[in-house]
């Protein structure tokens, strides 16, 4: 898949989310490395869980806390189950992370980011009348963006 898509043309830069529990995370990085196609490879610390209560006026959930590791480092599994952590990362802020990630770094840069979950909250404040996603997609997504900044 990542061949098709250098192959096309079309396509200047991949996300990739780790799945829980990879096993061997580098064989994945180095496919990416091999092919010669700039990509951003996120891998989430904690456990991750649905926000059944998600909306775009709310916005993101929690702050999370992202740093960059550096392109060629040796990964290791995450298994969040042994971390000690009962915190989570709700599935719709690592959605945002992938948006924000895509407006905010540079395409043609490779990156591996890892995120987990912080200890402070977003709160949520009801928007005015009416939210304007013209200025910002999702609320709150300014937070992410303002973490990215120091990784770009």
């Amino acid at each position: 898949m990542v061949k098709a898509c250098k192959e096309s043309g079309s396509v200047q830069h991949l996300v990739v989310l780790e799945t829980p529990k990879t096993a061997r995370p580098m064989d994945f990085v180095n496919i990416l490395d091999e092919e010669g196609i700039a990509y951003t490879y996120l891998r989430v610390k904690n456990a991750m869980k649905k926000d059944v209560y998600f909306t775009f006026d709310k916005g993101i959930k929690d702050n999370l806390e992202v740093v960059s590791v550096p392109v060629g480092s040796s990964l290791e599994s995450i298994d969040a189950s042994k971390s000690g952590s009962d915190c989570v990362v709700y599935r719709e802020d690592v959605a945002a992370l992938i948006v924000q990630s895509l407006m905010s770094l540079d395409w043609s840069k490779s990156r591996i980011l890892e995120a987990s979950a912080s200890s402070t909250p977003v709160d949520f404040v009801p928007p005015g009348k009416k939210a304007k996603f013209d200025k910002e997609w999702c609320t709150n997504s300014k937070l992410i963006g303002e973490k990215l900044i120091n990784i770009a």
